[in-house]
């Protein structure tokens, strides 16, 4: 069992046995404020696990750093109300994310907290380049191994998962966490985003636009996930040239943007 998990008991009712007592496993959320070259700039409610994974993919997709390498430092520090994270920046970028004032207020991974103007939401996005095809075949078996994988959800059945890929079906990197958007900040920090351009991001939840907008600038060809797609996230996904594949289930799946990149079949 996790320690980023916590057992209690609960009153379980099956209709054989009628009521008892039984552990059930919750997943762990806590506030995480995120201090940026000593002011405090986000506050997420995130499962805390991989929180450095977490920290260098959030400033890269929120782009709060303008090279990967200006990411100086991440310490993490225990406070009475949560958990806080000293992130060290480019005193240049520093600069520049104080005039954007994008200060936020996140509920359980949320992705528009804090956002001052529209132009902050519907902005100009990365073009992804042309080098992923898949089959498929290989689409069906993906959800699979991201399933496989997900151990902290098979404890609590509460938790998000976002997995990198091979186009052979071979896992790269999983991150879990209560929020999809944690999820995949988490994967991109682990990566960089030079490690997502050859793999397939699965996802387990819904796609909004901010995930599609956060895969485009880790340089994400291919989204695969078993459930829907948003009218905003298909719209974004085709201006950045990304494949969106929803709704991925056993037998079948959607096609939204650049269906190109998908093949009957492969000769691999």
């Amino acid at each position: 069992m996790s320690d980023r998990a916590n057992t209690v008991n609960v009153w379980q009712w099956k209709q054989k046995q009628g009521l008892l007592e039984a552990p059930d496993v919750l997943a762990e959320e806590v506030p995480v404020a995120l201090v940026i070259n000593g002011i405090s700039q986000a506050v997420m409610m995130v499962t805390p696990q991989d929180l450095h994974d977490f920290a260098r993919g959030f400033c890269w997709t929120e782009g709060i750093v303008s090279a990967w390498d200006h990411l100086y430092s991440i310490e993490e520090r225990h406070q009475a109300e949560g958990l806080e994270l000293d992130i060290h920046i480019h005193p240049e970028d520093a600069v520049n994310l104080q005039r954007q004032r994008r200060f936020l207020s996140g509920r359980t991974g949320c992705g528009l907290c804090g956002k001052e103007s529209l132009e902050n939401v519907v902005g100009a996005l990365p073009v992804v380049g042309k080098q992923l095809t898949v089959s498929h075949r290989q689409i069906q078996t993906m959800l699979e191994v991201l399933t496989k994988h997900q151990r902290l959800n098979a404890e609590s059945g509460g938790l998000h998962a976002a997995a990198l890929v091979s186009p052979e079906g071979s896992l790269l990197c999983l991150r879990e966490d209560v929020g999809r958007h944690n999820a995949l900040d988490k994967v991109i920090g682990a990566v960089t985003p030079s490690g997502c351009r050859s793999a397939v991001l699965v996802m387990t939840s819904r796609i909004s636009y901010e995930l599609v907008e956060k895969a485009a600038k880790a340089g994400v060809e291919v989204i695969v996930a078993p459930s829907a797609v948003t009218q905003l996230a298909r719209n974004r996904a085709e201006q950045s040239g990304i494949t969106l594949i929803g709704f991925a289930r056993s037998g079948r799946h959607n096609i939204y943007t650049h269906p190109d990149r998908v093949k009957e079949r492969l000769d691999l």
